[in-house]
């Protein structure tokens, strides 16, 4: 599965969309190096709704950049970002964080306003 989009939204919306690297259980990869991402969605109040494992496959950065930049993720949570990735992604207005470690940790971390947006 590839990750889908969202019908429009305004700032108002109920929900939030968390997509973070994922690599088999090992600390979460780098943007570039993403072949998979957890999907994390949540309700206002950060009630987790569903979590599910989408598959991106092996794409070139920029295919993988403009895929996540029309996905329906607010959030991107990789280990690091390259600089032109970072810079498309932030464009289509996708909150960034870095974060090493897992995915659930890295969630925790985001929701806890642990992380520092970059």
């Amino acid at each position: 599965m590839t990750p889908g989009k969202r019908p429009p939204h305004g700032p108002s919306s109920r929900f939030t969309f968390v997509a973070v690297s994922y690599d088999g259980g090992n600390p979460i990869p780098a943007f570039e190096q993403t072949e998979y991402f957890w999907g994390y969605y949540f309700s206002g109040d950060h009630e987790m709704r569903k979590k599910e494992l989408l598959s991106v496959g092996k794409l070139r950065t920029s295919e993988l950049t403009a895929r996540m930049a029309d996905s329906m993720f607010d959030v991107i949570i990789s280990a690091n970002f390259g600089g032109r990735a970072m810079a498309d992604l932030k464009k289509a207005g996708k909150r960034l964080y870095t974060f090493s470690g897992g995915t659930d940790a890295a969630v925790k971390a985001y929701l806890s306003k642990e992380l520092t947006e970059v």
